[in-house]
C-alpha cells in the first residue's frame, strides 16, 4: 500500500528595514585603539536605512544601557523619533560605557528591525597635583615654576594649562593647552595659582 499527500508553501523575502546607526560626532582614540567621545560636546548618532526611502521608515531611539534617560528634555537636543539622535553636552558621564538602539518600522507594512551603537565616554586624568615653586614671592618680580606631576589616563600624550586666579576671584589663563607639563611665568598680584 502506498498514499501521499502535498501541500504547497509560498514564501515572500521579508523586507524589514536595514539599518545601521554609528556616531556621527567626533571621538577621540585611546591609547588601546578604543573611540572614546568627550562628554563636553553633544553626541550625535545617525541611523541609516539602505532599503527604504527615510519617510517610509519610523524610527525610535532608546538608550539601551538604561544609563541616560532619554525622557529628560535636557539630555537631548532632539527628539526620539528622528533619523538624527543628538545627546546634549554634558548628559553624558565620563568614564563611562553606553549602548543605544535605534528601531525602525515601515510605515505601511509594519515590519521593524534595530542597530546598536556604543558609546564609550572619555574620563579626566586623574590621581595628579599641581604646584608652584617658589610657594610664594612678589608680584610681576618672582619666577614661579608652575608644574604638574603624576597624572594618569589612558589617553596620551597629556595637555596642560595653566591659570592663576585674581584678586577678584576671575581665572586668568597664563598659559594655553601645551605639552609640557611646567611652565616658568610671573604672576601678577592675586590669591593663588
Amino acid at each position: 500500500r502506498f498514499s501521499s499527500a502535498s501541500q504547497e508553501i509560498y514564501t515572500s523575502q521579508a523586507n524589514v528595514p536595514l539599518v545601521r546607526a554609528y556616531i556621527s560626532s567626533s571621538s577621540t582614540e585611546g591609547a588601546s585603539g578604543e573611540k572614546k567621545f568627550n562628554i563636553n560636546k553633544k553626541l550625535n548618532l545617525l541611523a541609516e536605512v539602505s532599503n527604504y526611502r527615510v519617510s517610509e521608515v519610523r524610527f525610535s531611539w532608546s538608550c539601551a544601557s538604561f544609563n541616560l534617560n532619554v525622557s529628560n528634555p535636557n539630555n537631548l537636543r532632539s527628539g526620539t523619533d528622528s533619523q538624527y539622535f543628538v545627546v546634549a553636552a554634558n548628559a553624558l558621564l565620563a568614564g563611562a560605557a553606553y549602548q543605544f538602539r535605534v528601531e525602525t518600522q515601515e510605515i505601511y507594512g509594519g515590519s521593524s528591525s534595530f542597530a546598536l551603537v556604543d558609546v564609550t565616554t572619555n574620563g579626566p586624568p586623574i590621581l595628579g597635583n599641581c604646584s608652584a615653586l617658589p610657594n610664594q614671592g612678589l608680584a610681576l618680580s618672582t619666577v614661579f615654576q608652575l608644574q604638574c606631576r603624576e597624572w594618569v589616563d589612558d589617553d596620551v600624550p597629556l595637555s596642560f594649562k595653566f591659570s592663576n586666579r585674581l584678586s577678584s576671584g576671575a581665572w586668568a589663563v597664563v598659559s594655553e593647552f601645551q605639552s609640557k607639563s611646567f611652565f616658568n611665568t610671573l604672576l601678577p598680584a592675586g590669591s593663588g595659582a
